[in-house]
């Protein structure tokens, strides 16, 4: 259980809140640029195959079963506390905040796995 709590699976449950947040906007998304919409799109796709690779990737380093114990915990409690934070947050800032972050947790990943 011990690498289940790890400094990698940690990055990957607040990646994942970013994504289930860029996710969620790009669902209710009302804007009339099409350039973010573009944007928000790419970074969407590039967020959950990023997403895939790494629980492949952490699969094989660790125990074979780990990503399935990390995706639950992420699927569930990201969408829990990703819908209290969007209630003192904005989505829109969330999102724009994810721009940032998901590429930083990104690395942190895999870097730390």
């Amino acid at each position: 259980m011990d690498t289940i709590f790890s400094t990698s699976a940690i990055c990957f449950y607040l990646f994942a809140i970013f994504i289930f947040t860029q996710q969620r906007h790009l669902r209710n998304f009302k804007g009339a640029s099409q350039t973010f919409h573009t944007l928000l799109t790419f970074f969407c796709f590039l967020g959950c195959l990023a997403g895939l690779v790494y629980l492949i990737f952490y699969g094989v380093r660790t125990m074979w079963w780990s990503p399935f114990v990390i995706l639950a915990i992420s699927a569930i409690g990201g969408g829990i506390v990703q819908g209290l934070i969007s209630k003192i947050i904005p989505e829109f800032i969330l999102s724009i905040l994810g721009f940032i972050a998901i590429p930083v947790l990104g690395f942190l990943m895999f870097y730390t796995t």
